[in-house]
Formats: structure tokens, sequence, C-alpha cells
């Protein structure tokens, strides 16, 4: 439909031009317009409201759709979850993957490492890996870095260089992205003796 095509569209460049206002104004307009906006452009204006900041509207935008669909829906709350992540609130992140959960529906593994990388506690983390591996999905680099990652911002080393361990026998994450978030937390805490620490773990493990 043209009309489905000209907001798709403008919702589009909203978020090339990170226009939230904009978006939401073009949004308001739907119920008038008399179209039905799809998930996929639903999930962009997600989008586009996390990276103008707007973590309560992306997060509404997000219940507003699983209440109207019913289910769950990993497209939208993957979504929804990273927007979350971004404005610190690692708590309602989590909730919205426990509800994907409890809706039966699958969390893949971009699902994972968007909670994982929302997450703010390294125990939360290490048990979202551990719960990514036993739902038999594979771990990829950004999983294992966001992982390390946490672990160094909560000063759990020997969980990142164990972690970094499992990237170097690992074929789905190249050792080198683990390691360099972990060495960039380092860096921002100041701490170059652990960035150094991890650094010869890593020649060790290869």
């Amino acid at each position: 439909e043209p009309k489905l095509a000209a907001y798709s569209a403008a919702i589009g460049a909203c978020r090339r031009g990170a226009s939230w206002q904009r978006a939401l104004r073009l949004f308001g307009d739907v119920p008038r317009s008399g179209i039905q906006l799809g998930l996929i452009v639903r999930s962009v204006l997600v989008g586009v409201c996390a990276r103008g900041e707007q973590w309560c509207q992306a997060l509404a935008l997000g219940r507003e759709v699983q209440l109207r669909d019913r289910l769950p829906n990993v497209i939208l709350l993957s979504a929804a979850i990273s927007a979350c992540g971004k404005g610190g609130e690692w708590q309602q992140a989590l909730s919205l993957l426990w509800c994907l959960e409890r809706g039966n529906v699958r969390p893949n593994i971009i699902t994972y490492s968007t909670a994982i990388s929302a997450c703010r506690e390294w125990q939360l983390a290490l048990a979202l890996l551990q719960e990514v591996q036993c739902c038999a999905l594979v771990p990829n680099a950004i999983t294992y870095s966001t992982s390390v990652g946490a672990c160094t911002s909560g000063q759990a080393w020997m969980r990142a260089i164990a972690l970094l361990g499992t990237t170097q026998r690992s074929r789905a994450a190249p050792s080198v992205i683990a390691s360099s978030a972990a060495i960039a937390a380092c860096e921002r805490r100041g701490d170059w003796g652990r960035a150094l620490e991890l650094l010869a773990a890593l020649r060790l493990s290869g």
C-alpha cells in the first residue's frame, strides 16, 4: 500500500537522522490515517527512540505491541531490551527477556547478547551466558565480549580471564574481540596492571 510505504520510509528516515520527536509525531498520525504499521516498522520506531535516549518511550512502545498482539515478539522486544540497556534500565531489560520466555517465544542469540550487554551485575551476565549454552545457542563475538566486559566492570578478573580462554577455544568468536572488551574496561578504570595481566593471559592461552 503506497500510504504504508510512505509512513515506513518516513520513520526510517527519522532513524537515520535520530529525530525521535518527528518519528513519534508520524506514529501518532497513524490511527487517523487508517493504516496498520508492520512489526518491522514498529521495531525501527523503538530504535529511533533508543538513539534519542528516550528510553521510556521505547519501552512503552514495546509494551503496547506486546499487549496488542497478546504474544511477545522477539524482534520488537529485542529492540526494547537494547533501549533499556542503553538507558541503564537493566532490570527492565531482564524483565522483557523473561517476558519472552514466559510467552513460549525462544529468544535468539541477538536477544541474549543484548540482554547481557544491558546487565550491570557480572553474575547475571554469566547466568545469561550459561542459559545461552543450555538453550543450544552458539555464543558469538558480541556475546563473549559483552560477558567479558561485564566481568571486568565488576572486577571479576579471574572470570574474565577464564572467558578469554573459552573464546580462544571457540570458533564462534575471535578471542581478540573479547580481550579488547576486557582491556578497554580495565583502561576505563585506570587499572593498567590488570589490563596487562589480561593481555598476558590471552597470549598464554594461545
